[in-house]
């Protein structure tokens, strides 16, 4: 386009171009950068994105580009092919399940087995393992019409980039194609050029015009490049030379769209033809296309008169047409005929099976079953390669050409699910909705009702139970395996509402169906039955059943037997104390899904651990888990998931004191109510609590206790280890001098605390300790802090020991309160409960104390309360990305394995490790393992 001047520059564009060289510049020193530019048809996007290709390459860059099509034939990762395809030699420099996840989705190798979320790993660890030679600037223009699979993984690379030297720029249309996302990214909205460079670019466009006329015509068209280069075609000499007025104004694009319209009407036929069938092309490989005008009885220099006209540009093998909406002219202004005998000839041409079938499908003005069973071999091909948008949108295309009503609603009912594994439940609906049952057939008709019912199960969780549980009725005489499927299916509806009694009626249904004939079902009804029983507090009913199964868990892969369920398991094993096991269930599900790439599949497991390390003590491990847990639930798209690691997050930083403990507790409780999950609302409700106990809110903590306790209630929460809510209500009650409810609420809690572990009997006697008259005080908190020493909670049995020193002081024992304070000022230092601590210090003050020296050691008679806590003001100084990092290289992992673990590249974990070195003041591995000693930390 013209309007970039000899330097490369754009006129009029210096400002937008600076923003972006700044980001490229910094690329050279390791940073990464991810940009959005964005503005209306012909202002100027495509020649910017030009105009910084060519500048980064002059800087020695490496640059990759690739752009979307706009065009109904969905290949899904061809743009991600387009702008990969230079660096795929170096997809052996990744980790082996990415390199395989991106061959297979790309169609360079056979349909594979992986996790979806693997392939945009993979972008991620290419683009950084290219960066590592030369910094890299990828260039994606048209991004809204890049492919949904290609558009997912780049915008999920952009956002996870780091040290690692790479740029991606994406160039969006405004009001067109697909929205896209741009969190985290960053924006440049592009506007018309200024006054006087649009006058400018308009008189250099035709020396016939006289300035005036430019000056009115940069008004009319707001100052848009491409409706300045266009407009004076439309104008008589007269009106040039400002003798006649100008017409009534246009919004730009249609004033562009008149003169695009008039400079294809000035090509001879055979180019008018060519620039049609080069419309229709969803490539620009100039090979292909020659193949076919071929095919099309046109020339091979068909194009050469469009060429000289500056409406196409051909560059070795590839051409392109010069503007999308020059694109877009062509096409729609040909004939209907036109148009189909283009991609008659397009799919003649084409080598690719999948783009013949779209181009026959578009061709096609009639149902034909030939063409769609072209198109339904694509979709199935598109789904296999993790493409499930692009499935979809083929299984939609290829039922509305079915000739017979059967297979359509077959591929309707495959677009369906294909939507829902798209994450579009809307539109799974709109494709099942297109299907007669009565010419369906009953079991193409019952497919079609379990598709509304996952989808309801993300909208109305009970009325999706009622569909599901319909439809194995249905089933439940001619295809047990099914009907059992589906019942436990229906009983995620109770796992979101909390729901434990109708949970194991359901599971327990589905066990029957499976028995002897799906051996995987009945093990996992099993296991859910055991995790319900033991959160409505039958122990003696839910463990031995876990621990039966437990040489299974460990066995099977938790990814391909429901890794919430097996992650379930190990929380159910945390309630009740079992820690070693618990660890053993949820560290297999983080190593599975960490060994896959599944990332998505991390989340709950994550999560889960981050609550285990919390209750163990192990809050750094805690805070850097529960953060990872969140990240991945937001880039994922997990809500319901995400609610309980915020609730998690949000614990942890109650602990510490962080100040956003209460906003992620409130974002957690608001996906609560969302999804109508109770049971999460309990955690997320406790961590509020914690934290108003924490900053000395104690009517704010009355308040939340009591909501805890209504859904207590009505979930029929048995087991006091679930959600250990119920101290802390008698704790607030007591601070604000309401001993009666204070009393009652201890009543409340003492037969939830009669199982599952030492905890609840330890804190049942904090509680009573508290409420006792003088005499009876030690007693009560010396049985307490006894029982803690076999819980393996410090915090709680730190929390036991500051009530027991406080309500000692209180009764004006200032000597004997003065041990079980210190106690508890030590093991809260360790542990980085910033606020516990100093009302630990405040107590002791007080009580006639002094502050221990920096260091100090508790004597080694006193329980264990403390945990490693070597340079622990420096540690806390780490960002939670930094902790994890430090952790696993701590745990002596490769920097290529913390890498690929932590979805990271290299580069980004040497500079985590730059900046841990430093703050920590180490310089080898060996003292950073020494520095964040402890228990050891999970991979």
């Amino acid at each position: 386009m013209r309007g970039i001047v000899a330097d490369g520059s754009l006129a009029g564009r210096e400002r937008e171009l600076a923003r972006i060289d700044a980001v490229v510049e910094r690329a050279a020193a390791g940073s990464s950068g991810a940009l959005l530019v964005s503005g209306e048809s012909g202002i100027g996007k495509s020649a910017l994105l030009q105009a910084v290709g060519e500048r980064a390459a002059a800087r020695g860059a490496t640059v990759l580009r690739a752009r979307g099509w706009e065009s109904e034939a969905e290949i899904p990762y061809a743009a991600l092919l387009e702008l990969l395809r230079p660096v795929l030699g170096m997809l052996d420099a990744i980790p082996s399940v990415q390199a395989t996840a991106l061959g297979a989705a790309m169609a360079l190798s056979e349909p594979s087995e992986h996790d979806s979320f693997a392939i945009p790993a993979g972008v991620l660890s290419l683009l950084a393992a290219v960066a590592a030679r030369s910094p890299l600037v990828a260039l994606v223009d048209d991004v809204q019409w890049v492919d949904a699979a290609s558009r997912d993984a780049l915008l999920f690379a952009a956002r996870r980039l780091g040290a690692d030297g790479v740029v991606i720029v994406f160039a969006q249309r405004d009001g067109s194609g697909e929205h896209v996302d741009s969190s985290g990214l960053e924006r440049i909205p592009l506007g018309g050029l200024a006054g006087d460079v649009a006058v400018a670019l308009a008189l250099a466009t035709d020396e016939r015009l006289v300035r005036p006329v430019a000056e009115a015509l940069a008004e009319q068209t707001g100052g848009n490049p491409l409706a300045l280069l266009e407009t004076p075609m439309l104008l008589s000499d007269a009106q040039r030379a400002g003798r006649e007025p100008l017409d009534a104004p246009l919004p730009p694009v249609a004033r562009i769209g008149r003169a695009l319209e008039l400079r294809l009407a000035q090509l001879p036929g055979d180019a008018r033809q060519a620039m049609v069938l080069a419309a229709a092309a969803q490539t620009d490989d100039l090979p292909a296309f020659g193949r076919a005008l071929a095919v099309s009885g046109l020339p091979g220099d068909a194009l050469e008169p469009a060429e000289r006209a500056g409406l196409v540009a051909v560059s070795g093998e590839r051409f392109s047409i010069r503007h999308p909406l020059l694109r877009s002219t062509a096409y729609h202004g040909a004939s209907a005929a036109e148009r189909r005998a283009a991609h008659r000839a397009l799919a003649d041409a084409a080598r690719d099976p999948r783009l013949r079938a779209w181009h026959l499908a578009l061709a096609a003005f009639e149902p034909d079953e030939r063409v769609a069973a072209d198109l339904d071999a694509a979709a199935r091909d598109a789904r296999m390669r993790g493409g499930h948008a692009e499935a979809a949108r083929a299984w939609d295309r290829a039922a509305a050409l079915s000739p017979g009503a059967a297979e359509a609603a077959r591929r309707w009912v495959d677009a369906g699910a294909a939507w829902i594994d798209a994450g579009h439940p809307g539109k799974a609906l709109e494709s099942i909705e297109r299907i007669d049952p009565g010419e369906a057939g009953e079991a193409l008709a019952g497919a079609a009702r379990r598709i509304a019912a996952q989808v309801e199960l993300r909208r109305d969780p009970l009325t999706a139970r009622r569909l599901l549980l319909a439809e194995a009725d249905r089933l439940a005489e001619t295809d047990r395996a099914t009907a059992a499927a589906l019942t436990l299916e229906a009983s995620v509806a109770h796992m979101m509402s909390g729901d434990m009694v109708a949970l194991i009626a359901d599971v327990r249904r589905a066990r029957e169906l499976a028995a002897g004939v799906q051996p995987a079902y009945a093990t996992v009804a099993d296991i859910i039955v055991a995790e319900a029983e033991i959160a409505l507090g039958n122990i003696d009913a839910g463990e031995p059943v876990l621990a039966a199964h437990m040489e299974t868990v460990l066995a099977a892969d938790p990814l391909a037997l429901g890794i919430e369920v097996i992650g379930l398991a190990g929380c159910c094993l945390c309630w009740i104390e079992e820690w070693e096991r618990a660890e053993a269930i949820l560290d297999r599900c983080i190593v599975a899904a960490r060994e896959a790439s599944a990332f998505g599949k991390l989340v709950y497991p994550l999560a889960a651990r981050a609550q285990l390390d919390f209750r163990r003590g192990r809050w750094r491990q805690a805070l850097a888990g529960a953060d990872e847990a969140v990240t991945l639930a937001r880039v994922t798209g997990q809500d319901a998931i995400l609610a309980f690691a915020l609730s998690v997050l949000a614990e942890v930083e109650a602990g510490r004191g962080d100040a956003a403990a209460a906003a992620h507790a409130d974002e957690a409780a608001g996906l609560c109510e969302r999804f109508g999950s109770r049971a999460v609302l309990a955690y997320a409700l406790r961590a509020l609590a914690l934290d108003h106990l924490a900053q000395q809110r104690v009517e704010a903590a009355i308040e939340v206790c009591a909501r805890a306790s209504a859904i207590a209630e009505q979930i029929q929460m048995g087991a006091a280890g679930v959600v250990m809510w119920m101290p802390d209500e008698v704790e607030a009650l007591a601070r604000a001098g309401s001993t009666a409810a204070a009393e009652a609420a201890l009543e409340r809690f003492r037969p939830r605390a009669v199982s599952g572990g030492a905890w609840g009997p330890a804190a049942v006697e904090r509680c009573a300790g508290l409420l006792a008259p003088a005499a009876a005080v030690d007693d009560h908190f010396a049985r307490a802090m006894e029982l803690h020493a076999d819980d393996g909670q410090p915090f709680e049995a730190a929390r036991t020991a500051l009530l027991w020193g406080e309500r000692l002081r209180r009764d004006r024992r200032r000597a004997r309160a003065r041990e079980p304070l210190t106690r508890a000022l030590e093991t809260f230092g360790a542990l980085g409960a910033a606020p516990w601590r100093g009302r630990a210090e405040r107590e002791l003050l007080a009580a006639g104390g002094e502050l221990p020296r920096s260091g100090a050691t508790r004597p080694a008679a006193a329980p264990v309360l403390t945990v490693a806590a070597a340079g622990a003001e420096a540690i806390d100084e780490l960002t939670p990305a930094e902790l994890q990092v430090a952790l696993m290289v701590a745990a002596g992992h490769r920097n290529r394995e913390v890498a690929a673990a932590l979805f990271l590249s290299q580069k980004t974990v040497e500079r985590h490790l730059t900046a841990i070195y430093r703050k920590l003041g180490v310089r080898s591995r060996t003292e950073l393992a020494n520095a964040v000693s402890g228990e050891p930390p999970r991979f």
